[in-house]
């Protein structure tokens, strides 16, 4: 199985998501992610996005618009060789689930 990309160049999409989490902090509390195939066998890039507890649920929308738009500006996705996914997860969902990939 040949890695994508994205799996040598780690420290630029983490340098690119640290920029993004401290440029939507109103909202964003952490981004995770994980590169990995998808149920086509794609090679994808899962980010996991903890947003704020006080985020207006009308904006949601809007920063996931914004933060797709962001990321994609400082990331190449075919150049990394992976399709970008996103999920969003209040801050205290994730404190009940406790998923340790989110944290």
């Amino acid at each position: 199985m040949q890695l994508p990309p994205a799996a040598t160049r780690q420290s630029e999409i983490t340098a690119a998501v640290e920029a993004a989490v401290k440029n939507f902090s109103r909202w964003v509390v952490r981004i995770r992610y994980d590169i990995q195939q998808d149920w086509s066998g794609e090679w994808g890039i899962f980010f996991k996005v903890v947003v704020a507890d006080n985020a207006d649920i009308e904006e949601l929308p809007n920063l996931s618009f914004h933060l797709r738009l962001r990321l994609g500006e400082k990331l190449d996705w075919q150049e990394l060789g992976v399709i970008p996914y996103f999920n969003f997860r209040r801050q205290s969902e994730q404190e009940r689930m406790l998923e340790p990939a989110w944290t």
